[in-house]
Order: structure tokens, then sequence, then C-alpha cells
């Protein structure tokens, strides 16, 4: 199986006017993470949280993390895919580089999962700040976003 990791640093900015506008999951923002990754997201004022769609091209499994500095130590990350036997979604921490740890708290939550012409959508939501130490609090300053995804449904 090969896996894929990549960083980014993006901004996840946003102003009282973008959260009025996203009350209904309108995915207003989006970044090119890669030629086949590519991330939607968007804020909800009412619930305080943020929705996001991660689209990756392949049919295997899918994350997406937040990370202080760049790598996986201490990153907060999302896993799933769609399997044979449906869809697996967990929220997972990184203390280096190796299999993420499944969180106690499971503070994302899986709104859809879908596979279409070779590609996997992943689309959750969570609140801005979980109050969880495993999770990163989204501000509106930059922020390391790390992604990986793997052939198949295999995570390891």
């Amino acid at each position: 199986m090969s896996a894929r990791l990549f960083f980014l640093v993006v901004s996840l900015a946003w102003t009282k006017a973008t959260w009025a506008m996203d009350m209904d999951y309108n995915l207003t923002h989006s970044v090119s993470l890669g030629t086949n990754v590519h991330l939607k997201w968007g804020f909800d004022l009412h619930r305080e949280n943020i929705t996001f769609e991660l689209t990756i091209g392949t049919t295997g499994w899918v994350s997406l993390g937040f990370s202080p500095h760049g790598g996986m130590d201490n990153a907060d990350i999302v896993m799933g895919g769609l399997g044979s036997t449906g869809s697996y979604f967990t929220d997972r921490f990184s203390t280096g580089e190796s299999m993420p740890t499944t969180d106690e708290l499971q503070n994302y939550h899986l709104i859809s999962m879908t596979e279409h012409n070779g590609e996997t959508i992943m689309t959750f939501h969570r609140l801005v700040d979980t109050k969880d130490p495993k999770d990163y609090h989204i501000t509106d300053q930059s922020v390391y976003l790390i992604y990986a995804y793997g052939d198949t449904d295999e995570m390891k």
C-alpha cells in the first residue's frame, strides 16, 4: 500500500459576514492542496462549527489533519473512507510519524462519505473549539494542514 503525506499552510480565517452566509453549511472557502486533493470549508456562527469537504483522487482511505508545526507530531487528524461494509470515520491524534491513535473524544462528525469517478469525498463538521486538548483549536490564524491517503481501504 502506498500512502502519501503532504503539508500546507492555509489560513482558515473568517469574518462575521462570512459566518452569517454559511448557516446552511455553505462551503464558501476552498483550496487545492495538490493535483488531486481539494478542500472546501465553511463556518456556521450559530452552531459555532466548521464544515469541511475533502475530495481526494483515490477510492482508498483519506485523511486531513491540523498540525501546530507542519508535521505529524501533535497533529489533530480525521481519517475515513468507504469500504465494502460501508463508511468508516474516526477522530485521531498523532504523536509522530506513525499511525495516529484514536482520540478518546470523537469530536468530528461525518456528514457524508461518497466515492465518484475515482474520488473519495468526505464531508464532516466539528466545533471550532472542541475544548479537547487533542483537537486543534481553529482560530483566524494560519494553520498547517496535512493530508494523507491510500490506494486501498486498509489503513496502516
